[in-house]
C-alpha cells in the first residue's frame, strides 16, 4: 500500500508543519524546532520540548521548507535554530543549543561565524 502524498510530506503552514504521528498529525511550530537531523532516509525533528519526530524527508529538503534566516546548518548532518544557539567550541568544533551539543564541520563553520554577530 503506498503512502498518502500528506503521509510522506507532511502538511505545511506558514509558521508550523504538521507531522504525521502514527494516526494522527501532530502540529511542529517553527519556534518550537531545536535542530534537525540527518538519519538515513529520514529526517529526526528535535524540538526545545524535548520532543523527537522521524520524517521521511532528506534532510536538505526539510531545510528548504523551513523560513529563511532562522536556522543554519552546521555539518552536513545537522540543522539548527540560531535563537537556540548558546556557545560555538571553535575547538572541538560543537554549537550548543540549550542543553545538546551538535557538531560543526569545517565546511560550515565560516558560514556559522558569518551569521553571529561577533563584539
Amino acid at each position: 500500500m503506498q503512502q498518502s502524498h500528506l503521509e510522506h510530506k507532511g502538511l505545511m503552514l506558514t509558521d508550523c508543519f504538521f507531522v504525521k504521528v502514527r494516526e494522527k498529525l501532530e502540529k511542529v511550530n517553527f519556534s518550537d524546532i531545536l535542530y534537525l537531523e540527518a538519519d538515513g532516509h529520514y529526517s529526526m525533528i528535535h524540538t526545545s520540548n524535548q520532543k523527537k519526530y522521524a520524517i521521511r524527508i532528506p534532510l536538505s529538503e526539510l531545510e528548504s521548507r523551513l523560513p529563511e534566516g532562522r536556522f543554519i546548518r552546521t555539518h552536513r548532518s545537522y540543522v539548527v535554530q540560531l535563537s537556540y544557539l548558546q556557545s560555538v567550541d571553535l575547538q572541538e568544533m560543537m554549537v550548543l543549543l540549550k542543553d545538546k551539543s551538535v557538531p560543526l564541520s569545517k565546511g560550515y563553520r565560516d558560514g556559522l561565524l558569518e551569521r553571529l554577530e561577533m563584539v
